[in-house]
């Protein structure tokens, strides 16, 4: 989603802005996977201005730390609720570090993410 974000992704961004405006108190988390995922596109098209516009984003996120115990409740979240590993591991990030939402548009994260799960694309 901060690729949506980030990149002004018509019929997204206009979603995601709208909700974080309602928010008095947000504060925006990622982990260290969703840099990554973010950045691999970024360096493929080697776009220095989209580039910097991410680390503008970056700076303004709490970067989420991904520790063995995360691992071990992503494994646990991929076998209950069959899960891919980046996504197991998105959802146990949030989870060890007491997110109270997680973001997503994936109806399988939605389920396992419980009542954390904010799905902005419904």
């Amino acid at each position: 989603m901060c690729g949506d974000l980030v990149e002004q992704a018509t019929g997204y961004v206009e979603k995601i802005a709208a909700t974080i405006s309602k928010e008095t108190d947000i504060e925006i988390c990622i982990s260290p996977l969703v840099q990554m995922k973010c950045m691999v596109g970024v360096f493929k098209l080697q776009n220095a201005e989209l580039q910097l516009s991410y680390q503008q984003f970056f700076k303004k996120s709490i970067i989420l730390d991904i520790n063995s115990e995360t691992f071990q409740l992503a494994a646990k979240l991929r076998a209950q609720h069959g899960l891919k590993t980046p996504d197991a591991l998105h959802l146990a990030t949030a989870i060890q570090n007491e997110c109270e939402q997680f973001w997503t548009n994936d109806d399988r994260l939605n389920t396992a993410a419980g009542e954390r799960a904010v799905n902005l694309f419904k």
